[in-house]
């Protein structure tokens, strides 16, 4: 019942979109049609903006009160903020359910790179035992190989008719997102036209995979210095100069106001210190958890490609990130409150 109201709600969107879906959706190799998916993206998407609206009248009065201390006399609407988190809630909801989807696909590229050396000797072996192409490759799709066997075993059952079976195999390069089952299968489908040494070819290529993949291994083991190293200037370094810089505006505007409260100038005796501090602890701090969560963004995105050549597959640690970022800043605040005496 419920796939049946979803496929309706994907019928009434544009073509486009539901093209997108089906391209991105079949390479995810998960049982949920690309109609199904969209409808439920959709009506999620509808709820998370819907959510984000109806927060805003419960949010308005604290996001006044905590801006009052960052910006006096800044105050916005009760619609203003609740258009405002109801577009965020519509954006965020589309942006996960877009990350979902590239992660399932980045998943199944993964497991698909590991086995395909393996996979392509094997039908190298199969050839040189005397097998045709065609059977070769439908006796090594073997369960062990997971998705690949099931794009193998689809392509075989497609042949078995009027296709072609290296059209058919051309197919699994374009289902599953990996440049290297697309090379190795543009290789294969070239040496079958041409008449060449297929078993050969298999096992260079595969060599040639199992070659790439150590290289790829030895680079990310190179590149985890880099990865640390962000790592610890965004949770560690970062939170605790916020907080240094937070505790001595604090304690600087305390000397003042007890200096003034003494009868005293308003230098106090401080020389450069003295004078009027333009900003605030109160916005110091709430600049320091805008610019925690920004940085965490951020530094997940560079741990992504430095790691993995990957932005988007660094973004996974950004919510540990900012959640240990910022309860180091309030840890090393109190501490330092504790320490100067600031309050």
């Amino acid at each position: 019942m419920m796939q049946v109201l979803w496929d309706r709600i994907a019928r009434t969107l544009p073509r486009k979109w539901t093209v997108w879906s089906e391209s991105k959706i079949s390479k995810t190799g998960g049982k949920t049609e690309p109609a199904v998916w969209l409808g439920q993206t959709v009506v999620w998407t509808m709820i998370g903006g819907t959510v984000g609206f109806l927060l805003g009248g419960v949010a308005h009065p604290f996001l006044n009160a905590w801006l009052a201390t960052i910006l006096p006399g800044t105050i916005f609407s009760v619609r203003f903020v609740s258009i405002s988190l109801g577009l965020i809630g519509l954006a965020l909801t589309l942006i996960l359910r877009g990350i979902q989807v590239y992660y399932a696909v980045e998943r199944r590229r993964k497991k698909v790179e590991d086995i395909l050396p393996d996979f392509l000797l094997l039908v190298a072996g199969n050839i040189r035992a005397g097998m045709t192409s065609f059977s070769a490759f439908k006796s090594s799709a073997r369960p062990e190989f997971g998705a690949l066997s099931e794009e193998i075993r689809g392509a075989t059952n497609r042949s078995l008719g009027t296709g072609s079976f290296t059209n058919a195999l051309m197919d699994v390069s374009t289902s599953i997102q990996s440049q290297s089952l697309s090379e190795s299968v543009r290789f294969f489908v070239q040496a079958n036209k041409s008449g060449g040494k297929i078993a050969q070819l298999l096992e260079n290529t595969s060599n040639d995979l199992r070659r790439t993949q150590d290289l790829k291994r030895e680079l990310e083991s190179s590149t985890k210095t880099y990865v640390i190293f962000v790592a610890f200037v965004m949770v560690i370094a970062t939170p605790l100069l916020m907080a240094v810089s937070v505790s001595f505006v604090s304690l600087i505007s305390n000397i003042q106001t007890q200096t003034l409260s003494s009868g005293g100038s308003s230098d106090g005796g401080l020389g450069f210190l003295g004078g009027t501090l333009s900003i605030t602890p109160a916005f110091l701090e709430g600049m320091a958890f805008i610019l925690l969560a920004g940085n965490a963004i951020l530094a997940g995105l560079f741990m992504g490609m430095i790691g993995q050549r990957k932005p988007l597959l660094g973004l996974r640690y950004t919510l540990p990130m900012m959640a240990v970022s910022v309860l180091v800043f309030w840890v090393s605040q109190l501490f330092l409150e504790g320490l100067l005496g600031a309050t």
